[in-house]
């Protein structure tokens, strides 16, 4: 992880030219980016660090991304797992870049090169930033 006047972020590489950076942004959400190369081919909302907003931020006219996932479409009801309260974060890759990611060991998020957005655990409903991951 970085220094800590910085927000948590971690790498995972994968195989060939893929590898997987997890970060809290400073708009106050965690998200993951699947890159090959250096091309952003993936991304997922893993969770909110900030309490969730009611409206979805990128409704209003001004806001720019990363943005907070609203509580309509987060689980609000389970124990978050953050960058900075796991032990372990691990990358399992599959096929063609294919890679899941787990806290500790729940399976957190899924992503694939084209997958914008990926499954995410914490996800409760389809959103342009996240889909539910289905279970195993």
């Amino acid at each position: 992880m970085k220094d800590s006047a910085r927000r948590p972020w971690l790498e995972l590489q994968g195989p060939h030219t893929f590898r997987v950076i997890l970060e809290e942004d400073q708009c106050g959400a965690a998200y993951a980016y699947l890159l090959d190369g250096a091309d952003i081919v993936g991304d997922v909302w893993l969770y909110n660090v900030v309490p969730s907003p009611t409206d979805a931020p990128w409704m209003t006219q001004a806001a720019e991304p990363p943005f907070l996932n609203p509580g309509s479409l987060c689980k609000e009801d389970v124990a978050r797992r953050t960058l900075e309260t796991v032990t372990r974060v691990e990358a399992r890759w599959g096929e063609g870049g294919t890679v899941e990611l787990f806290f500790d060991d729940r399976r957190e998020a899924r992503m694939w090169p084209g997958s914008r957005p990926g499954e995410s655990f914490m996800a409760s409903s389809k959103g342009p930033l996240a889909s539910p991951l289905d279970r195993p």
